[in-house]
């Protein structure tokens, strides 16, 4: 009788611990959802960045291309990051338009076709860095500002 107890309480348990797991509380510990693509640039991240789907914002531009805001982070030197995105930029059709560091911060803006991209990329600690990415299409001369928000 005893076992025959103890084996429909462990039973209830484990039932509704298992329907439990749809309660939209989510764990503290787990880590951001992250990719290897730059869904804006087209291309591949440089080895050790993953980019934070928490933190990007993009939408379509009137030309039909994606455009926004990008963040990437990883273990990975910050020279490095910015050869190889040059790299892969280059091989996707960017042409660069600027290439500057100061101090620990480098800034590259690459143009392709009727789209800029600007990537700044700074130090989060001493062995990692984050890449904000942004894209959008150029505006024509004489344009006015039009500061229009991202949602994401």
């Amino acid at each position: 009788m005893r076992r025959l107890l103890v084996t429909l309480i462990l039973g209830v348990f484990l039932a509704s611990a298992a329907g439990c797991a749809d309660l939209g509380i989510s764990n503290p510990f787990e880590s951001t959802p992250t990719a290897a693509n730059s869904q804006l640039l087209g291309i591949s991240l440089p080895a050790g960045m993953e980019l934070s789907t928490q933190h990007c914002a993009r939408t379509t531009g009137s030309d039909g291309q994606p455009q926004g805001m990008e963040t990437a982070y990883g273990q990975a030197d910050r020279m490095q990051v910015a050869q190889s995105l040059f790299n892969n930029m280059q091989g996707a059709g960017w042409n660069v338009r600027m290439s500057l560091r100061k101090a620990d911060r480098i800034m590259l803006a690459f143009e392709n076709g009727n789209r800029l991209a600007v990537i700044n990329i700074y130090p989060q600690t001493v062995y990692s860095c984050v890449t904000e990415i942004w894209v959008s299409e150029k505006m024509a001369d004489g344009s006015s500002l039009n500061l229009l928000p991202l949602r994401g």
